[in-house]
């Protein structure tokens, strides 16, 4: 429905922020449905995507930032 309203606003772009430990939440082991499915809509209504990441996992940080400061709720490792 998004890129439905962004493509008949006039918009060829749209940026969608995805924590990085949803798309990867365990080193190596990647969680693609939702964000395939976000571009694969938007591709079909002529809408390009550019991504940005943030929040990093856990894994992948020597300093344990508690996510739910930024309203998330992590999953532990």
């Amino acid at each position: 429905r998004d890129s439905a309203l962004i493509s008949e606003s006039g918009a060829t772009n749209v940026r969608r922020i995805w924590p990085w430990w949803k798309l990867e939440p365990l080193q190596a082991k990647y969680a693609w449905a939702i964000p395939d499915e976000q571009i694969r809509i938007g591709k079909a209504a002529g809408v390009k995507t550019v991504v940005t990441l943030r929040c990093a996992s856990t894994w992948a940080t020597r300093v344990k930032v508690d996510p739910a400061g930024f309203g998330y709720k992590q999953p532990s490792s």
